[in-house]
């Protein structure tokens, strides 16, 4: 889980949205309260993430990319490049 958030962050900040350590810090212990049910954590992390219009609709984009495998299986979502590509478009 920790890795797919730091893909997560990793892209937001190439995308343009700043991502601060102690918004990460927080998106972890919100993990922690919240569980990995894809809805609730795409909520719980675009409020941590996301503060304008524009940011919220590139974190839908971004989360779908970094989470759209199952959460709980463990099953790796899209490599590196190509979510990296996909920053660069946005």
């Amino acid at each position: 889980m920790t890795e797919k958030l730091l893909l997560l962050v990793q892209t937001l900040r190439k995308a343009g949205i700043p991502v601060s350590l102690s918004q990460v810090v927080t998106a972890l212990e919100a993990i922690g309260l919240v569980g990995l049910e894809q809805h609730t954590l795409r909520i719980t992390l675009r409020a941590i993430f996301a503060k304008t219009r524009q940011e919220m609709l590139v974190f839908g984009q971004v989360f779908y990319l970094c989470f759209r495998t199952g959460l709980q299986t463990g099953e790796k979502s899209v490599p590196f490049g190509s979510v990296d590509e996909l920053a660069l478009k946005i």
